[in-house]
């Protein structure tokens, strides 16, 4: 029996140093497969970091065109309140209205106008369209700064 028991312990050995060694390969394989994927997160926040870079100049073009345009709007207001007509406000992006569309030198242009081209000046003002018809007269009014005037509106 002396001799059976020292073979078992041989075999156990032999069968934990076989299961010792597959965990070491294991754990090699499974920190390789990490330091791979840590490599594929470092080049993602490179790849994100410029992409930042990109997007951080076109915030400084946006904010001046947003301060430009608000120029306008309030330089209209107080034509408005002087009784003169208003100045073509640009539109968001800095291009002004197209030709095609009806100029807006006052509250009676606005009231005058189709919807379509109401739609396209609200657009192009950056803001959403809603409402009935007379809500979008009012809105244009007021992005072009004859809000004043608004209760000249009507359908």
């Amino acid at each position: 029996m002396g001799k059976m028991k020292k073979q078992a312990d041989k075999i156990d050995c032999f069968s934990i140093n076989n299961t010792v060694q597959e965990i070491l390969r294991n754990t090699v394989e499974f920190r390789d497969e990490i330091n791979s994927f840590r490599g594929e997160i470092n080049s993602f926040r490179g790849e994100v970091n410029s992409f930042r870079g990109e997007v951080n100049p076109l915030r400084g073009e946006v904010n001046p065109l947003r301060v430009n345009y608000k120029i306008f709007v309030n330089d209209n207001k107080f034509l408005t309140r002087l009784g003169h007509k208003i100045n073509v406000v640009p539109f968001i992006d800095g291009s002004y209205p197209p030709h095609s569309l009806k100029r807006i030198e006052s509250i009676v242009d606005i009231q005058e106008m189709d919807e379509d081209n109401i739609n396209t000046y609200i657009r192009g003002y950056g803001e959403n369209l809603r409402g009935s018809l007379i809500a979008k007269k009012k809105e244009l009014a007021r992005l072009v700064g004859l809000e004043s005037q608004e209760n000249n509106l009507h359908d």
